[in-house]
């Protein structure tokens, strides 16, 4: 009776250990959530999206969006009447959704002011000013939607962003951005010190 007790004081504690670290490896993956009508798995965190895409060793496609853009919603409704491209889109890649008119404040130690490539000075409040700065700053993107194919380095795989187009194109967009990654090639960095 004594060795089954230590047994199970042994089992026990190797389960609790476990189970202690696999929440704490839980807590640690990026933080995965629905987009376009809460029907498909993305990133709405630039960072997030990036970590995953070097966890899951899978290229990004980096959308810049609005809730207000009416071209945006349109792309997703065309999107959703062809399931092939959105199957491929799941697994093939990490969508990054990135809401540029995202209301939501920034917590208070990421609010700051800064300088923008104008010379302007310009507040960081909310999580949309904080993605209007990265598109700006960083892809030199100002309208919507705006798709780049990127590495988890920040490497364009395919040198020019595509916005709105019809789905042949943007099937050939994911295509060449895909072969790209399978292939080390990057066509363009993103230089940016944010």
């Amino acid at each position: 009776m004594k060795n089954f007790h230590f047994t199970l004081v042994l089992l026990t504690s190797i389960l609790i250990a476990t189970g202690i670290h696999y929440i704490e490896y839980q807590s640690t993956l990026p933080k995965l959530q629905k987009c376009f009508s809460q029907h498909t798995p993305c990133f709405k965190d630039y960072d997030e999206g990036l970590r995953a895409a070097k966890l899951w060793e899978k290229p990004a496609i980096l959308m810049f969006s609005a809730w207000a853009c009416v071209n945006c919603q349109r792309w997703v409704e065309v999107l959703y009447k062809h399931p092939p491209i959105l199957k491929f889109m799941e697994e093939e890649f990490v969508l990054i959704v990135l809401e540029v008119d995202d209301m939501t404040s920034l917590p208070s130690e990421e609010q700051i002011t800064y300088f923008n490539h104008q010379g302007k000075q310009k507040e960081l409040k909310t999580v949309g000013d904080k993605w209007t700065r990265i598109a700006i700053s960083c892809y030199t993107c100002c309208s919507q939607p705006k798709f780049f194919l990127i590495n988890s380095e920040k490497e364009l795989l395919v040198i020019e962003a595509l916005g709105y187009a019809n789905l042949e194109k943007f099937q050939a967009f994911l295509e060449a951005g895909l072969h790209n990654f399978q292939h080390g090639i990057s066509e363009g960095k993103m230089e940016c010190d944010l």
